[in-house]
């Protein structure tokens, strides 16, 4: 843990948390190291902890690094559980039932324990009941006959949880143990009111649950209590393994709880510490949850600290940081300001970072009323003589005409798809993909192939990628792929590469991921080991992430059985990356215990 010790950091965790700053203490936990060490700290004496309970979960939910601590925590709670009860004080039921919301399974003992509590004590864990029911909706169930707001409560969670047609059948079922009115929720259910106005029209008014959610929550330095968009960022924080977040989900989070609240500079200022930090991951989480805080405001206010991050030394938060300025100021009467100041701070110095000041003018400008005065401004600078600020303005122009096929534009940016300067072919070619995106155009194609053979490797990149872009969801998709699949056992390390790009781009979030694959599985059986070390490439970028790995998961593992060793061996590679470190470890754990008792030691291996 570098110079620091042990001893210096638990002394901080112990400031955080009775400071109750879960914000601070939540970036602190980024670090896994901590994170671990964190977990020991608190399990070691949880007792001393029981009243700042709520600080560790919200730090925790915010980090979403809960695997660690809580089952530790709850067995102490479990023992200290008739203890405590002396001192109401504490309120450790509600605790309990409120940790219990983030694991995955719970045993009988722990499903008889929490239905005691919510028998005896329900106004206590009232702020928790829709989280807990959404997650385990047998416990919904059962405690349809407590009456009042917990029946309540397992209706609405059970609405959300089940279609349509079998929660009016559970409704039925459990008719005669139930205190509201089944009749009239069926009704308005089969006239296809909401949810919400059905429940409603039976009398049921769930805003009353979400009244007192969690009054004992308090968040230094701000003192803010949470709310309603507080229970359901942490019903989403319960599933959010299966979620393919774009940003990190402490930013996720931060977002989701706090972005209506109207005095948000508090709360930046306990963000801002972080975007000092040496760690990469934490200043990405701070960065990105500074844009989820104040995503759509168009506060100016913003921008100095903004516009500070494009001149930062890794690509990567510069990229974030441009993102982010589209992100929070589209659609705001600030476009052209920020436009302006975009074009003139950025340190622009390669073709990456182009790009993406590039997309983020076209995510500001696109629609807005300002967009000619804008293009006046890019055409202007189409004369200067940096080829990066160039390439801005000829991707800028390019993305803001996406899809037409406009064909003056075409003859403009045909004039730079053979420039001297590869930064400019770049532009040029990137704009072609984005002019023509998804119009499945071959006379496009027959311009483009032969700077898949141009000497400047990310010219070849950026050709690969418009190819995939203008036939990505087309009827020509399928016959790009086998046009360009055969590249993929290439001896030729560049024309891989490019067969790699065009396929990802071609399929990745088409929605045709499957069809893709079913033609690509004939190069398991390759004989070659670099070719299928293509395939894996070409796999886990077009699947991880994306939401759909189970489809090729469940479509790869067959394969595990398989007599060759190379396809045992693939195929378990692409498994682990699309699996490892992901939201899918656990989920996949039942798929595969039937390969481990299988009679073939290579398969089990």
């Amino acid at each position: 843990m570098g110079d620091v010790s042990e001893s210096e950091i638990t002394g901080a965790f112990d400031v955080l948390i009775k400071e109750g700053a879960a914000i601070e203490l939540a970036f602190v936990l980024i670090d896994k190291r901590k994170l671990i060490l964190f977990s020991k700290y608190i399990s070691e004496d949880v007792e001393r902890f029981v009243d700042k309970l709520d600080t560790i979960i919200l730090a925790l939910a915010l980090n979403r690094k809960l695997g660690y601590l809580p089952r530790p925590v709850l067995e102490a709670l479990t023992e200290l559980y008739p203890h405590i009860m002396v001192n109401i004080s504490y309120i450790p039921d509600a605790i309990y039932v409120k940790a219990y919301t983030f694991l995955d399974s719970l045993s009988g003992d722990a499903e008889q324990l929490i239905l005691r509590i919510i028998s005896d004590q329900p106004t206590l864990v009232k702020p928790y009941l829709i989280p807990l029911f959404l997650k385990f909706p047998k416990l919904a169930e059962a405690s349809f006959g407590y009456g009042g707001f917990v029946t309540a409560a397992a209706v609405f969670a059970l609405g959300k949880a089940y279609e349509k047609k079998i929660f009016m059948k559970k409704l039925k079922r459990f008719r005669k143990l139930m205190v509201v009115d089944v009749d009239s929720i069926i009704k308005s259910l089969k006239k296809n009111l909401s949810l919400e106005n059905a429940l409603k029209a039976a009398g049921i008014n769930i805003n009353e649950l979400f009244k007192d959610v969690n009054k004992r929550f308090k968040i230094s330095p701000a003192d803010l209590k949470l709310s309603k968009i507080t229970i359901e960022a942490l019903m989403l924080n319960m599933n959010g393994e299966k979620q393919n977040l774009e940003v990190s989900p402490i930013a996720y989070m931060i977002g989701k709880i706090f972005k209506k609240r109207e005095n948000k500079r508090k709360i930046l200022e306990s963000i801002l510490f972080f975007t000092r930090s040496s760690k990469f991951e934490i200043r990405v989480a701070a960065i990105e949850s500074i844009i989820q805080l104040y995503e759509g405001s168009g506060d100016l206010s913003l921008k100095p600290i903004l516009m500070s991050f494009l001149n930062d030394k890794n690509e990567e938060v510069r990229k974030i940081a441009i993102s982010g300025i589209a992100k929070i100021y589209k659609g705001t009467d600030n476009v052209l300001d920020v436009f302006n100041s975009l074009l003139s701070f950025i340190k622009i110095d390669s073709f990456d970072v182009a790009n993406s000041v590039a997309f983020a003018i076209k995510q500001l400008l696109a629609g807005s009323k300002y967009l000619e005065i804008a293009l006046s401004n890019l055409r202007t600078i189409m004369a200067e003589k940096d080829p990066y600020r160039v390439s801005v303005a000829i991707l800028s122009i390019g993305y803001l005409s996406e899809g037409t096929r406009n064909k003056q534009i075409k003859k403009f940016l045909l004039n730079y798809i053979n420039h001297e300067n590869p930064v400019l072919r770049c532009a040029a070619i990137g704009a072609l993909g984005s002019l023509f995106a998804s119009t499945g155009d071959i006379r496009i194609l027959d311009i483009l192939e032969k700077n898949l053979l141009d000497v400047d490797s990310e010219v070849r990149k950026y050709t690969a990628r418009a190819i995939g872009s203008i036939f990505r969801g087309t009827p020509q998709d399928l016959y790009i792929l086998k046009r360009f699949h055969p590249y993929i056992r290439s001896k030729n390390e560049e024309k891989r590469i490019c067969s790699q790009e065009i396929i990802e781009f071609l399929f990745r979030n088409s929605g045709r991921e499957l069809e893709a694959l079913k033609v690509l599985k004939n190069y398991l059986y390759d004989a070659y080991w670099v070719t299928r070390k293509s395939l894996v490439n070409i796999i886990t970028r077009m699947y991880r992430g994306s939401g759909k790995e189970m489809e090729a998961i469940s479509f790869l593992l067959p394969f595990l059985r398989n007599e060759s060793k190379h396809v045992r061996g693939t195929v378990s590679e692409i498994l682990g990356l699309l699996i490892r470190n992901g939201p899918l470890e656990r989920e996949t754990v039942p798929l595969f215990k039937k390969y481990l008792e299988d009679p073939n030691k290579y398969v089990r291996r």
